[in-house]
């Protein structure tokens, strides 16, 4: 997924950009190009035409599961499989914090995972307020 955030206010809006959500993440068989995700990004376009036309301020995730405090986004688990994939993947990416992995500069940080709620909670950080600072509105996009 792509995280796309823009300031919804401005005429003429900065666009930012961080790929997250990597719950469905596998390895391409032939070591080649992975057609979905160039799929995704060509579709990227028409979404930005359409939500840009529409001025408004929005945050959350496709299933409604993600909210925002205090800097930190905090996703509910709704598929245990793909949740467990997802936490296995920012944790291979962050490591203990102190030589995380280069792809960490383009995802959200992973502050922890609240193995003892239930469901389990994935918290990260927030990653509208990373590209966001000045904006007045923030739009936010999770394209799949």
């Amino acid at each position: 997924s792509l995280l796309v955030v823009y300031d919804a206010a401005a005429e003429r809006p900065t666009i930012r950009v961080r790929m997250i959500d990597f719950a469905h993440i596998f390895p391409i068989k032939d070591g080649g190009v992975d057609h979905g995700y160039l799929h995704g990004v060509a579709f990227l376009e028409s979404c930005l035409r359409t939500t840009l036309s529409r001025r408004h301020q929005q945050v959350g995730g496709a299933h409604g599961n993600i909210s925002a405090i205090n800097g930190e986004l905090i996703k509910v688990e709704d598929k245990p499989d793909q949740f467990d994939t997802e936490v296995a993947f920012y944790r291979k990416v962050w490591g203990d914090g102190t030589s995380p992995d280069p792809l960490s500069n383009v995802m959200p940080r992973l502050i922890r995972v609240n193995e003892d709620a239930s469901p389990r909670e994935l918290v990260i950080s927030d990653a509208t307020r990373l590209v966001s600072q000045g904006y007045e509105t923030v739009s936010v996009m999770d394209i799949k």
